[in-house]
Parts: C-alpha cells; structure tokens; sequence
C-alpha cells in the first residue's frame, strides 16, 4: 500500500549480530530489516511506528515530532559495558575472596544474567535520532 505523505528513514545498525532483524511497522504494516539496511517509510501526522528487535525483545513506539526525522535502531551500548563493568568487578572480588561458596556464587550468576535478559528484553535496543 503506497502513501503519500513524507519519508520518515529508519536505519537498522548492528554491527555484532548481522543475522538479526528488526520489524518496523507503520501502524499495522510491517516492514523487515537486515543488520545495515534502511527504510523510507512514507508517514503522515498521526501515523503510529514501532520497531522489535528479534524475538526475545519489546515492541518500542518510536516517538517523532517531524516526518522528516531519521532515526537509527542500534543496540543499547551503555546497557552491555554496565553489564560487563559489573561482572569484571564480581569477578576481581572473587579472585580476592579465593574460596567463596560454590551455592553463593551459581546463585548470583543466574541472578545475575536474569537480571541482565530482563533488561536487554526491555531497553536493549533503542532508536536514536540521527542529524
């Protein structure tokens, strides 16, 4: 279905994981992007977009004041360096405390990566505005 109206661009930037896709639907029609392609979506005020990336993730609004605005879809950065900041910190102080509990530690490592699932599921990606 071909709209008039003016071109909202959608880019779909991941550079770590090429197979997976992201659905962009505007209002109910959606559209399927490979890691490094782009979209022109022809939007008028109004119009409802979305955009998930892969299976395991939510569906985002993707909220815009101009139809003329480009965003990019790209991985929440500061989400995995915090995730990976955290467990170098947990690791150095195992390395200190030499014999932890075994049940402690298998306890706080599944915690641990709940946790992280839970927030990659909810705000691990996000659509930026690019200028």
């Amino acid at each position: 279905m071909i709209r008039g109206g003016i071109i909202l661009k959608i880019f779909y930037e991941n550079p770590t994981s090429m197979r997976l896709k992201a659905n962009v639907w505007l209002n109910d029609e959606m559209h399927e992007l490979a890691a490094g392609q782009s979209l022109d979506l022809p939007v008028n005020r109004g119009d409802q977009v979305s955009f998930k990336v892969g299976r395991f993730s939510a569906k985002h609004t993707l909220s815009y004041q101009s139809p003329q605005a480009s965003f990019a879809i790209q991985p929440n950065k500061t989400l995995q360096t915090a995730f990976f900041a955290v467990v170098f910190v947990l690791v150095m102080a195992l390395f200190f405390v030499k014999n932890p509990p075994t049940t402690l530690v298998t306890i706080g490592v599944v915690i641990g990566l709940i946790l992280y699932e839970a927030m990659m599921y909810f705000i691990g990606y996000r659509a930026r505005p690019k200028h």
